[in-house]
């Protein structure tokens, strides 16, 4: 029985103190989901799950279910780099480090590996990075390379 044997286990695990149902909005058009998205993250919400009417539930990662959440974006100065160690990129750029408001935080997603070989010969100056929020110890929460910014853009910076 589905409800004894997936949902009951959920709701037994320390989370599920915040598990509850939701209403279920359905929209049609870009613009009234962007309306309500907006409306969530406004008063502190971190997202919104979208799926199909007729998909169901999966403990696990489904296709049918797409998490959407709000995302930042702003240009940093590099400060720093690592190495890596072990696994795929042994050798080779594991993150670029960069610095906000004096904090340093490693972005070590979003590279191609053409990048990470390129970036340990020469780290650019000034990266894109995407990321979720800012955490209480000021560092940038899953920080994500987008590009390199070009000098022009760090002058326009100042």
């Amino acid at each position: 029985d589905y409800m004894e044997n997936v949902l009951h286990p959920l709701l037994k695990q320390k989370a599920s103190k915040k598990t509850m149902i939701l209403p279920h909005n359905i929209f049609y058009s870009f613009e009234e989901f962007k309306k309500y998205f907006l409306s969530i993250v406004a008063i502190g919400g971190e997202g919104v799950v979208l799926k199909s009417l007729d998909s169901v539930y999966e403990n696990k990662r489904s296709a049918f279910w797409c998490k959407v959440k709000n995302f930042f974006s702003g240009d940093f100065k590099v400060v720093g780099y690592t190495i890596g160690t072990k696994g795929k990129n042994k050798g080779f750029l594991k993150a670029l480090t960069i610095s906000y408001n004096g904090i340093k935080t490693g972005v070590g997603s979003g590279y191609s590996e053409k990048e990470r070989k390129q970036f340990l010969k020469k780290q650019p100056k000034l990266i894109e990075v995407e990321y979720f929020c800012i955490t209480k110890d000021g560092k940038l929460f899953h920080p994500t390379f987008q590009r390199v910014r070009t000098e022009k853009d760090e002058e326009s910076l100042k």
